[in-house]
């Protein structure tokens, strides 16, 4: 695991106590979307959260 999903796993680990499901999911679509080709896969992986969950949460996002 590369330095930057290790830190994004960490970062997820301390907060995902106070994020409710949907906070949850649009992290992990941020993050997705920040690593890029791959992201979804990388990102449901970190959080545990399905790689159908975290599409819908890239979806919400949007683009910037």
């Amino acid at each position: 695991m590369n330095q930057v999903i290790a830190a994004f796993k960490k970062q997820f680990e301390e907060l995902s106590p106070y994020f409710d499901e949907r906070t949850k999911r649009l992290y992990a679509a941020s993050v997705a979307k920040q690593i890029g080709h791959g992201g979804i896969k990388q990102a449901s992986i970190l959080t545990q959260i399905s790689e159908d969950t975290v599409a819908s949460g890239v979806e919400e996002l949007g683009d910037p």
